[in-house]
């Protein structure tokens, strides 16, 4: 069983390759190297300034906070690829989790965490979690290794992506600011496809937000979206034309 798990996960490729390095150690480094703008050997990295220099030492440091770079460490411990496959088990258990909240209707429940739903602070953490580390992966690029493959990163930003619609509905039911012909949205089918057809902006206009909270709501649900059909494929669609081309030379 082991085998056929090892052969199934990892192809033919030596698990046991140590990471060579201590994941929150080397984002420690990352972040000297952003404030220096140099690397380990001196080499500058970037002519990043102002803006975009204040955004990527806020980025690096930010992940410092997430739950993701816990399980890079932890994964890390056993390996390079076990950290690679860690990194995809994240992030089918935060799609997995978004998925059950809406199945079992969990954003119904009456704890709260400063007054607000519990499970509402859960969405938005995972949201904002996954928004810096794509961020992060694309304006911080100058200073961390390639990856190992970019169409493995594509399929797990397409992941994020689903998780976050599953994490916007939730908040858009927890609000409750959907309505179909006046009547309120309650059922999380509903709120799923209106966090769809919003993420890619179509907007039918059979279910709309009818408050200043959900209003708002769907502005940020817009721009966080921007970062992944403009800024993100963008990104590596270039990235995949590069190594294209250099493969040919």
């Amino acid at each position: 069983m082991a085998n056929i798990f090892r052969k199934a996960f990892f192809s033919d490729l030596a698990i046991e390759t140590p990471l060579g390095h201590n994941v929150l150690c080397n984002q420690a480094e990352n972040l000297r190297e952003i404030w220096n703008n140099r690397d380990e050997h001196g080499e500058r990295i970037s002519d990043a300034m102002s803006i975009e220099r204040f955004l990527q030492l806020f980025l690096v440091a930010s992940q410092f906070l997430t739950l993701g770079i816990w399980v890079r460490f932890i994964f890390g411990l056993f390996g390079k690829y076990w950290k690679y496959f860690g990194v995809e088990v994240y992030v089918l258990f935060k799609v997995i989790v978004a998925a059950l909240i809406l199945k079992n209707k969990w954003y119904l429940t009456t704890a709260t965490i400063f007054g607000f739903n519990a499970v509402g602070w859960w969405c938005w953490w995972m949201i904002g979690e996954t928004v810096l580390y794509i961020s992060t992966l694309i304006f911080c690029s100058d200073v961390f290794s390639q990856p190992h493959s970019i169409r493995r990163n594509i399929i797990l930003v397409f992941l994020d992506y689903i998780e976050l619609n599953f994490d916007f509905a939730t908040i858009y039911l927890i609000a409750g600011c959907l309505c179909y012909k006046d009547y309120p949205v309650t059922q999380a089918l509903d709120a799923i496809y209106f966090s769809f057809v919003s993420s890619i902006t179509i907007g039918y206009g059979d279910i709309t937000v009818f408050t200043d909270a959900g209003k708002r709501l769907l502005i940020l649900h817009s721009l966080v979206f921007l970062i992944f059909g403009v800024v993100f494929i963008n990104f590596y669609i270039s990235k995949i034309g590069q190594v294209k081309k250099d493969s040919t030379q």
